[in-house]
């Protein structure tokens, strides 16, 4: 059915070539827009009958094709010749008074082909300006229903599906964003035979570093700390004879924007090629870093802590705030008399002299309730 093309004609006024009748027809339209991107194809089609189905002959057709490469659709409108051919005629019969008649027939063809293109010409403009980004998505109006009323309302609905997938990535990113500000986080990949590597903002505000920030090795190994440098580049010269696996790193870096010393985690997974990931050929890293100084400064206070606690000459309690003790040191023992065991979940009044009045501990107990509001440490 379709190998029915006749004729090819590249462009409005380039060369026609004639085929035998036989060629196909999306051939021949392919054809066409590879050599000149829009052009016309004439090519024999049945007509549809006013009762439904269509006529066994098959008439003369011309048709219009246009490539939009951008989507990589090609389009036609057709028209019948003989449709013309036969207001040609019409019009002939009617104004037979010479070559006057003749040319108002003529003209009146172009205007009928123009009439009948008219639609597909400003779809056309529409995807173009679309496509160059000279106006947003929107939808099309829909001028007449054939064949390129379906195409517009197929673009109309295909146009609604972007913007619901659209809409629906933009709230997942602003999710991710807003998870990776709370947990102080950034995503990276680090292509580790070329050295370059690609991240999230977050990752960049973690760095302290700009979008023009060179993302090379050398790059990357200057926003470390100079005692970690050398650690940083070991690690990363090791992961190519690793293999895919995990990896769970910290480090320190020096910020560019403000020169403070921060202490990084960088979790993820090495690759050996990044394809399967989507990230590109070639081994790689790709992983999170997360910048957890604060919590590196409390646990820091709190080793400290438990060694003043357990190393200290002077009897040390801890209690809660309902004065039972939790805790005490092993100097609490050695000048109380006291075993750890004893004096666990006790008051401590049990080591009152009977030198001291109660107002005394009141008063005590007052002064350390106040450190604590105002988030002190009592010296023990």
């Amino acid at each position: 059915m379709f190998d029915c093309a006749t004729s090819e004609r590249e462009g409005v006024d380039g060369p026609v070539t004639y085929t035998d009748g036989r060629k196909n027809l999306f051939l021949a339209m392919g054809d066409v827009v590879r050599r000149a991107g829009h052009g016309y194809v004439t090519y024999d089609w049945p007509k549809p009958l006013p009762d439904g189905g269509v006529s066994a002959a098959r008439y003369p057709k011309l048709s219009y094709v246009r490539l939009f490469g951008d989507w990589g659709w090609v389009v036609g409108s057709g028209v019948y010749l003989d449709d013309v051919g036969e207001t040609v005629r019409a019009q002939l019969w009617r104004h037979l008074a010479g070559l006057s008649s003749l040319a108002a027939a003529l003209v009146l063809t172009v205007l009928l082909l123009q009439r009948a293109l008219a639609p597909l010409g400003r779809t056309v403009a529409e995807f173009e300006a679309i496509a160059y980004g000279q106006r947003p998505l929107h939808p099309l109006p829909i001028e007449r229903d054939d064949e390129v009323g379906e195409l517009i309302a197929g673009f109309n609905r295909l146009q609604q599906s972007l913007a619901a997938e659209s809409a629906a990535l933009q709230r997942s990113e602003a999710l991710l964003l807003q998870a990776q500000q709370l947990a102080n986080l950034g995503h990276f990949v680090y292509h580790l035979a070329s050295g370059s590597w690609q991240g999230s903002s977050m990752l960049d505000a973690i760095f302290g570093i700009g979008p023009d920030y060179l993302r090379d090795r050398a790059g990357w190994l200057a926003l470390f700390d100079a005692r970690d440098r050398e650690a940083v580049a070991a690690w990363l010269q090791g992961q190519p004879m690793l293999g895919a696996q995990p990896f769970d790193r910290e480090f320190r870096i020096e910020r560019l924007s403000d020169g403070q010393r921060r202490w990084v985690r960088l979790c993820g997974r090495a690759a050996v090629d990044g394809v399967t990931a989507g990230f590109g050929v070639g081994p790689c890293l790709f992983g999170v870093l997360q910048d957890f100084s604060e919590r590196k400064a409390v646990e820091e206070r709190q080793r400290l802590a438990a060694s003043v606690f357990s190393s200290s000459r002077e009897g040390i309690v801890i209690t809660d705030r309902q004065a039972r003790i939790l805790d005490v040191n092993e100097a609490f023992t050695r000048i109380s008399g006291y075993a750890r065991e004893e004096v666990i979940g006790q008051n401590p009044s049990l080591l009152k002299s009977g030198r001291q009045g109660a107002e005394f501990y009141r008063a005590m107990w007052r002064d350390l309730a106040e450190l604590e509001r105002r988030g002190l440490e009592p010296s023990p």
